[in-house]
């Protein structure tokens, strides 16, 4: 999203994004998720930065599939009640939990608003409506093609079935209106379409047959469902393929399927959820195998099972005309009794508790201020080259905005994937560098703290790299007890010597060019004008019983506390400081910390959950406050 609001406002080719350099239409290896950037760009305008407007769009997500469901089922069953069941059993499946990072597919209300607007434009064929239908087929390809190809499809099947089951939709007029507005959303997509079917991105069965549904995988429930979660498989964590909707929507579409009346929202919900169940087989059925084989745009699918969401759509809407039935002909009393019995049970049922969210880092970085602040030739690639390190990279870009080497997707170019099979050998060879001059990269940024086993490769690489000229040392940037180093290519970047910051001791006495040559030589510690620590035992894996955490804090004013945060931050705990003379020794440029140890023995809390997360808290002398990444593990009494 940060990169459709950049591009636009920067006059910006907006498939060309700032990863893979110099991968053309990078921005079409993923979801391009402009109608979310739509959608969300008033939040740009008011400034919000975008990991704050992604938090705003979860919860409008839900919000809004709640909210358009419960619109389509009032429509179709004439009850506000049915409505409300309906959007809570749609807002809060647990497969949407399942997507809590996905936040395209979090915002799947444009589906129900589909049908619905197909069903109005049914019933009145007017230009008004034929309007809406256009809008709304528009958003709901912008926002995530999986739902453009799955819900265009379903609309289409539908449209088929509707003269069938009403009149109006036998005259020429809906057809007429329905076949200009489709064709004006089309034209409209195109441009948004077109770049991925240029790139020619193909699955293979092996990817797609995972994660092609069984049928016992509608009850195989979310893993962090609250009631069923211990239900479970144990795999369970690393596969979609949980798509239980919960009993209490099943029962009541059971009822909406032998209810009487309203014979045609009975069948078309019935159309969405057969849809839907024989999409997400995918490569376990006859029809998926065949779209499979023979159209392009379903080999670009890798997950089938993502269908499901098609079925929850027509669960929703027949569990909704399940609930008008009970209530039907009851007295008022009897209704509101049934109406609060059936809300409660199903928020219950599918009730996820504790949602955990991953707390990111949000101290400012003046690395990446600085990366924005000066003009480049070419590109930034960050080291190490990891999927994990990477998604951290792709945040912090959002800052500056410079083309990035480095990328994470779906889909990897090839490039890319030749250029990381280069940097994984050992020793690592020149070939890498000459590989990086011909990609114009610009600067390679070394996280020296996080280079783990490839440290002592990484450091020969650049001794060598700048021993012989082709790389110049840049600039030195605070980053715990090893420091981020900034090298330039001085075939991409000749004037590499005037980016260098004055050489200016810290407070160890060291110069930057003092610390980077103590950097490649030894790997030896360097001072850090911020806080930061070092977890020496803690929740590594799967902790049984009391929880030992352990390590040292070290910061320029001292530290006040160390505290332990569990759970997103919902239990606080304050370690007991202790003396580290060894830590002293191997920094001794932090006089104003008496004690820089810590150490913390603790039984789980009542209110943490089995699986959960710690975050490492520091608290210097003058109040500030700096948190780690947390560690996920799993703790069991």
């Amino acid at each position: 999203m940060d990169w459709d609001w950049y591009a636009a406002l920067h006059h910006r080719n907006l498939f060309n994004a700032n990863i893979f350099y110099p991968a053309r239409d990078a921005l079409a290896f993923s979801e391009h998720m402009i109608g979310l950037a739509i959608a969300l760009f008033p939040f740009h305008l008011f400034g919000l930065v975008s990991l704050t407007i992604h938090n705003i769009g979860v919860l409008l997500g839900f919000a809004g599939c709640g909210l358009s469901m419960y619109a389509l089922c009032r429509y179709a069953t004439r009850s506000f009640v049915a409505g409300v069941i309906g959007g809570i059993a749609f807002a809060f499946v647990g497969f949407r939990f399942h997507h809590l990072p996905h936040l395209h597919f979090i915002w799947a209300m444009w589906l129900p608003l589909l049908l619905l607007t197909l069903l109005l434009l049914a019933d009145k064929p007017t230009a008004l409506r034929s309007l809406a239908f256009c809008g709304v087929f528009v958003m709901n390809g912008l926002t995530s093609l999986h739902w453009l190809v799955f819900g265009s499809t379903t609309i289409a099947i539908t449209a088929i079935v509707l003269p069938l089951l009403r009149v109006r939709a036998r005259e020429w007029r809906f057809w007429i209106l329905l076949m200009v507005s489709t064709v004006a959303a089309v034209i409209i997509l195109l441009p948004f379409v077109l770049p991925y079917r240029s790139l020619g991105m193909q699955r293979t069965e092996d990817e797609v047959l995972p994660n092609s549904a069984q049928w016992p995988d509608w009850l195989e429930p979310n893993y962090q469902n609250k009631l069923y979660g211990d239900l479970s498989s144990v795999d369970a964590y690393t596969h979609e393929r949980t798509l239980f909707p919960g009993y209490i929507t099943i029962a009541l579409a059971l009822v909406g399927l032998l209810a009487s009346g309203r014979r045609d929202v009975r069948v078309i919900a019935i159309v969405w959820i057969v849809v839907g169940a024989v999409g997400a087989r995918g490569l376990r059925g006859y029809v998926g195998s065949f779209l499979f084989h023979h159209f392009a745009v379903f080999r670009g699918i890798r997950m089938p099972a993502r269908w499901s969401m098609i079925a929850y759509v027509g669960l929703a809407l027949l569990g909704a005309a399940g609930m008008e039935r009970l209530l039907r002909d009851r007295s008022r009393i009897s209704q509101i009794a049934i109406t609060s019995i059936a809300a409660l049970a199903l928020l219950f049922e599918l009730r996820i508790a504790p949602i955990r969210w991953y707390l990111v880092p949000l101290q400012p970085r003046p690395l990446y201020d600085w990366i924005g602040s000066v003009p480049l030739s070419g590109a930034v690639l960050e080291l190490p080259m990891t999927q994990s390190a990477a998604y951290e990279y792709l945040w912090r870009s959002t800052v500056h905005h410079k083309p990035l080497i480095n990328g994470v997707s779906s889909y990897i170019p090839a490039a890319y994937e030749d250029l990381t099979s280069t940097y994984e050998s050992d020793p690592l060879s020149d070939d890498f560098l000459s590989a990086l001059e011909r990609r114009r990269c610009s600067l390679i940024v070394v996280h020296a703290g996080i280079l783990r086993q490839r440290s002592s490769v990484i450091r020969q690489w650049l001794r060598r790299s700048i021993d012989s000229g082709r790389l110049t040392f840049v600039r030195e940037f605070d980053a715990g007890a090893r420091a981020d180093y900034v090298f330039a290519l001085n075939r991409v970047e000749p004037e590499a010597i005037s980016l260098r910051a004055p050489a200016v001791a810290d407070s160890s006495g060291r110069t930057p060019s003092q610390n980077v040559r103590i950097f490649i030589d030894q790997d030896g510690p360097t001072y850090c004008g911020v806080p930061f620590a070092n977890v020496d035992h803690g929740p590594f894996g799967i902790i049984h019983g009391k929880l030992t955490v352990s390590g040292w804090a070290l910061a320029p004013n001292g530290v006040s506390a160390v505290n332990l945060r569990f759970a997103n931050g919902r239990v606080v705990v304050r370690t007991d400081s202790v003396d580290r003379p060894d830590v002293k020794a191997i920094y001794p440029w932090y006089p104003a910390v008496q004690r820089p140890g810590f150490t913390k023995t603790i039984d789980r809390p009542l209110c943490v959950d089995g699986h959960t997360d710690m975050q490492l808290e520091i608290v210097d002398g003058r109040g500030r406050v700096v948190r780690n990444p947390p560690f996920w593990f799993t703790w069991r009494d």
